[in-house]
């Protein structure tokens, strides 16, 4: 039977422990991995019902555990230039991506192979996220800068004869520079190509993106720096923390009509912590919030009420927490991981013949290309449509204007 765990990593490992499994509807620990150092913000992630990634604080290596081991896999070496500041991976779990200062890394996972390397932010990478549908790749930097890539771009489809280091640099989707100070999270929407995206920083503001293009939507100026962000899955509700320890709600499906609106003191709070906050995660089930502080608690709240149901108390402070739905194969000694992971390369230089994407993955490119132009042809039909609509309306307004008149004049 399918159970939600909630996944958490530390800043500093205690007892050699990086990771747990917590039921927090009772406060056990399920399961624990072991031995992979302490574990930064932004860089944990789950390989399917597999395995389990994470970047080391201080050291250049990643680590993998398969979800039913505790100790990490020995005979796959993920070595990288230098240590990681975050990291991600694809929903397909096919590539991952790796932010190491201000450069960004693409590795393919079955192979190792490295694909891309693209350095726009002047300053370290702080978070990386894929759309839900993979087809895009957020980055944000404490430049402040918020940088979004096409992966079929990142990947090198559109140039499939050529190798990456004959291109030089990908030109990204877009770039904004909209925050003054550096972004320390993001989230991204679960409505593919027409989600919304949005990022906090420093500078007391909470901006809102449209994916698809990077136009700017919302503004909210906040009273303090915004340390941590979490959305509802219909995206409803924004859950903001700040440095102080206090969690804020906001309701955007009543927000201001203006781009740019100053949040004054709320009553819809989440009071609790008594440290920065430094990640939040609403569940599955949109009933329960986790936030996790510098105070070193972990706390599980219950939406509607804003009340704690559970209060996880840690060592050290929690740097990443995850909702998942586990099942028990995930667990057994049995279970055979389906995903295939190699030993990470750190060259670019490659074969012209390892760099050929294949063509299933041209093809799809083809097929996106192609629904594109076929959705943006039907909303040109659309507007042509609407516009006749409008011309219509119009004459039959002057019809009954002209109506009025005469009937305006017999009367008289």
């Amino acid at each position: 039977m399918a159970k939600e765990l909630l996944l958490t990593s530390q800043l500093q490992n205690s007892q050699q422990v990086s990771c747990c499994f917590w039921d927090y509807s009772n406060g056990n620990v399920l399961q624990v991995y072991k031995n992979g150092g302490s574990v930064p913000k932004k860089s944990m992630c789950l390989l399917g019902n597999d395995f389990l990634i994470t970047a080391e604080h201080t050291k250049p290596l990643l680590h993998i555990w398969p979800l039913n081991n505790q100790e990490p896999l020995k005979n796959v070496r993920l070595v990288t230039p230098e240590p990681v500041n975050a990291l991600a991976v694809c929903p397909r779990n096919t590539y991952l991506a790796v932010g190491i200062m201000s450069k960004l890394y693409i590795w393919e996972l079955c192979s190792g192979k490295l694909l891309s390397v693209q350095q726009i932010h002047y300053q370290p990478i702080t978070c990386i996220q894929f759309s839900n549908s993979g087809g895009y790749l957020v980055v944000t930097g404490e430049d402040g800068l918020i940088v979004t890539y096409n992966i079929l771009d990142l990947i090198n489809i559109k140039y499939k004869h050529k190798a990456q280091s004959e291109l030089g640099q990908v030109d990204p989707l877009y770039k904004r520079m909209d925050h003054a100070l550096p972004i320390h999270d993001l989230h991204i929407g679960k409505f593919s190509f027409k989600s919304r995206f949005a990022t906090v920083s420093s500078d007391q503001t909470l901006r809102l993106y449209q994916l698809s293009d990077g136009e700017l939507l919302l503004t909210l100026i906040f009273n303090s720096a915004l340390t941590a962000l979490c959305f509802d899955a219909p995206f409803f509700n924004a859950f903001v923390g700040n440095q102080e320890g206090l969690i804020s709600m906001f309701d955007l499906t009543s927000s201001p009509r203006s781009l740019e609106h100053h949040v004054e003191e709320s009553t819809l709070n989440f009071v609790g912590h008594k440290g920065k906050v430094t990640c939040l995660e609403t569940n599955l089930f949109n009933n329960r919030l986790a936030s996790a502080s510098e105070d070193l608690n972990i706390f599980i709240w219950e939406l509607k009420s804003r009340q704690i149901l559970r209060k996880i108390e840690l060592k050290s402070v929690p740097s990443n927490l995850k909702f998942v739905l586990t099942s028990e194969e995930m667990f057994c000694q049995n279970h055979k991981p389906n995903i295939v992971i190699n030993s990470l390369e750190r060259s670019l230089e490659t074969d012209l013949n390892d760099t050929v994407v294949s063509t299933l993955q041209n093809d799809t490119r083809c097929v996106r290309e192609s629904w594109i132009k076929r959705r943006d042809q039907e909303e040109q039909d659309n507007i042509e449509d609407l516009r006749a609509q409008i011309i219509t309306i119009k004459k039959h307004n002057i019809e009954l204007f002209t109506q009025l008149k005469m009937y305006q004049k017999l009367n008289i």
